[in-house]
């Protein structure tokens, strides 16, 4: 080796002896900045909750110092305090937002302190990490024990075991319980589980009291280190949201129907859920206050009884236990074949009560857009306004002696017969709040090909909704037209209370209006936009705006009916716009009584003539 290389080489060892040694001098020399106290775990989300790092750096010497942010690659995130004065062994506090220099959020992950001092001439990087974490636990809720069984409870409400899926080792689980099945979810219970800790029960009370019989959701909070909340189901959630199945049950006494017409004479399948009580029940015809049928079971499951000989029509299942009742309807259809076709909304009664079919604790109801199941036990019993509006109109055509054959929209939906020009008229006893894209279709071609229809009810016919074997798919919202083409207005109430519907049209030949010059009682109405095809049609006229039209000269505001006769095609549409139409009917109401039985002519081909009730 040449004296060069020599010389090199000793120069090179020296040099890493004395850097060896000054590192070695610095590692034990102490720190000229360290952190004093720091948030090391923050969530900047905005939630109250560790949305700030607080960080007290501390110096050997008097200084001034600069506090920077860095990442893991050692980048400038942001700059929290420059030319600082710091006093030795006395705390600088400064805060960090979790916001970069250019104001928007850092990015997760963990972030180290720079402190750089200047009249020392050095910076330093201090070991201890900051963590920025926004992502909330996810955790999840599974009522009813280990196999899931028990997520059913009642006919008082007991304890109901659950498990949480996912929880913090440092804090608690909290637990809300709601009742989800009426309206807005309320809270009725609220406890907590220790940290760590992953099963519990609800002790099945609303209060002081069991909770009554409804659908419930049980929702975890879990908070982590960084302050995020998770939710197992947030605030509003939406079927289909929902991890886990945090769903509870409280059941007393619920019955299911069947979801066609059962042959008259013959047996109807039934399934009761009386929580293994002994119960009664009784079978009536709408309207009819004597049972036609009546027994005992000393505990529920599957019922099958005989159907009543005779005509067709509307009957209701009553169940009774000790302290308990429930009825639910269904329909029973005779041998013969009548001219006039009732069809009854079972898309509407399966499809908006509130069972929870699937466990999430939410009621599955087209209403709030989730697929439901059918046939199904109905939790509500008779459904929403099967007794103010269906019954009494089955009743008033038994009680006139009109032979009728009946079916369901699910029966219609599951198979092309019923609709046939051999059918001389077809009535929708009560609003179908969601129909078929298929039926829609056949009851608009039976019109057109001429037909008699009529609808009674308001919001029929303007939601869609797809029908499975067993299961509403996919329903829509409304529309503003019926599948006839009828533009429909929202319902509302007249000005000034209620006020008489008076004819605006009229067509004697087809003999709609015989025997009614007004027609009062009605405080709710669901008005169509004006057409010429309309024949016949009752409306609110309002004297106020047309006289404040004529004194200012202009144009008479338009005649919107509640009631029309309208042309489609070769047949015709009759609509009945008023939701409280059963309820007039029920009371007795002589136009009503008129009105309605010259429907049911028309319907029926025979002219209506002025009758005595």
């Amino acid at each position: 080796m040449s004296f060069p290389a020599r010389a090199v080489f000793v120069l090179l060892v020296a040099a890493t002896f004395a850097a060896f040694f000054v590192a070695q001098r610095l590692k034990s020399a102490p720190l000229v900045a360290d952190i004093q106290r720091v948030t090391q775990h923050f969530s900047p989300n905005g939630d109250g909750r560790l949305d700030v790092s607080r960080i007290r750096v501390r110096v050997r010497k008097d200084d001034d110092v600069t506090i920077t942010i860095v990442d893991a690659a050692d980048n400038e995130v942001r700059r929290l305090a420059e030319d600082v004065p710091a006093v030795a062994r006395q705390s600088v506090l400064v805060r960090w937002d979790g916001r970069t220099e250019q104001g928007v959020r850092a990015p997760e992950g963990v972030y180290r302190v720079r402190v750089g001092l200047r009249r020392g001439g050095r910076a330093v990087t201090l070991s201890a990490g900051v963590r920025l974490d926004t992502t909330a636990p996810r955790p999840s809720v599974f009522a009813g024990g280990p196999d899931g069984s028990e997520w059913i409870t009642g006919p008082v409400a007991g304890r109901v075991p659950f498990r949480v899926r996912i929880v913090s080792e440092r804090f608690p689980t909290q637990i809300r319980v709601l009742r989800t099945g009426i309206g807005e979810p309320e809270q009725v219970s609220a406890f907590e589980l220790p940290a760590g800790e992953r099963e519990g029960e609800w002790d099945g009370r609303a209060g002081a009291a069991p909770a009554p019989s409804g659908t419930y959701q049980l929702v975890a909070a879990v908070r982590d280190v960084s302050g995020n909340v998770g939710l197992s189901a947030g605030d509003g959630a939406r079927p289909g949201t929902v991890r886990g199945r945090p769903g509870v049950s409280v059941r007393g006494l619920i019955a299911r129907p069947p979801a066609d017409p059962v042959r008259a004479g013959e047996k109807a399948s039934f399934a009761v859920d009386s929580r293994g009580r002994p119960y009664r029940w009784r079978m009536f015809r709408a309207g009819e206050p004597k049972a036609r049928r009546k027994g005992r079971r000393s505990s529920g499951g599957e019922l099958k009884l005989r159907t009543p000989r005779g005509a067709s029509g509307l009957y209701v299942l009553d169940v009774r236990t000790n302290r308990r009742t429930t009825r639910v309807p269904f329909a029973v259809q005779d041998a013969t074949t009548a001219p006039l076709l009732v069809v009854l909304p079972a898309i509407t009664w399966f499809g908006l009560d509130t069972l929870d079919d699937d466990r999430d604790g939410l009621p599955n109801t087209l209403a709030n857009g989730s697929a439901a199941a059918y046939p199904r036990l109905l939790a509500d019993g008779l459904p929403d306004g099967f007794t103010q509006q269906v019954a009494p109109l089955l009743a008033f055509l038994d009680g006139q002696g009109i032979g009728y054959d009946v079916t369901t929209d699910l029966t219609l939906a599951a198979s092309r017969a019923g609709l046939s020009n051999e059918r001389a008229g077809v009535l929708l006893a009560g609003p179908l709040r969601w129909i078929s894209t298929e039926v829609a279709r056949r009851l608009r071609r039976y019109v057109t090909d001429g037909g008699r229809l009529a609808s009674f009810g308001a919001e029929s016919m303007l939601r869609g909704v797809s029908v499975a074997r067993d299961r509403l798919l996919r329903p829509l919202p409304p529309t503003d037209a019926d599948p006839f083409g009828a533009t429909l207005r929202p319902l509302r109430e007249p000005a000034g209370g209620s006020q008489p519907l008076q004819p605006v049209a009229d067509d004697p030949e087809l003999g709609l209006l015989t025997g009614v010059d007004e027609l009062a009682g009605f405080s709710a109405l669901e008005e169509s936009e004006p057409s010429e095809r309309v024949r016949a049609a009752l409306a609110v006229i309002d004297m106020a705006e047309i006289e404040a039209a004529e004194a200012a000269g202009e144009q008479l505001p338009p005649s919107r009916p509640a009631l029309a006769l309208t042309e489609v095609g070769k047949g015709f549409v009759i609509r009945v716009g008023l939701p409280e139409w059963g309820a007039r009917l029920k009371d007795g109401s002589e136009p009503v009584q008129q009105l309605t039985r010259n429907i049911v002519d028309i319907l029926r081909g025979t002219t209506p003539a002025i009758r005595t009730f």
